[in-house]
């Protein structure tokens, strides 16, 4: 009885279907851009937090700014880890290269969080009609958050 090796069976793998470190970079991805979308919504609660612990007393008589309060603190500090995480999202997106549309719409993300979100909250501080702008954008991000965190989640890989 004689076997005959068998012939290695040949996987091609379809177009437009990430593998290797592609497919574990979009994977990174989609767990960034789920974090991303939470930490959103904790931004949103410690703004409203924030904003409801203001000692409007003191706010405007001595001086101080918006900048000056203490209750804002929590906002701030979520502010600065959303920053972070919208550049490592970025990051996986290039290293991952799922498709333009992907790439262009996390490049937009950042750029609202990063500069955006930033530059509003302090021309806020003068004006308060630029302040509903930061908000506005805050709710532009999360609705922009979910849709890259759904789409990224169709990116067919291996």
């Amino acid at each position: 009885m004689t076997t005959t090796p068998s012939e290695p069976v040949a996987t091609a793998t379809p177009p437009g279907v990430l593998t290797g470190s592609r497919a574990k970079a979009m994977v990174a991805y989609i767990g960034i851009s789920g974090l991303l979308i939470l930490g959103i919504w904790l931004a949103f609660l410690f703004a409203g937090h924030g904003v409801f612990g203001l000692n409007h007393e003191n706010l405007k008589p001595k001086g101080q700014q918006l900048g000056d309060q203490d209750s804002l603190n929590l906002h701030r500090g979520i502010a600065f880890v959303l920053e972070i995480i919208a550049l490592l999202q970025l990051i996986a997106v290039l290293v991952a290269r799922p498709g333009r549309k992907l790439v262009i719409w996390t490049v937009v993300l950042a750029v609202l969080i990063i500069v955006v979100q930033a530059a509003l909250a302090g021309i806020g501080e003068d004006h308060s009609w630029v302040g509903g702008l930061h908000v506005l954008d805050g709710g532009v991000i999360l609705i922009l958050a979910f849709y890259c965190h759904l789409a990224s989640r169709k990116v067919p890989r291996a």
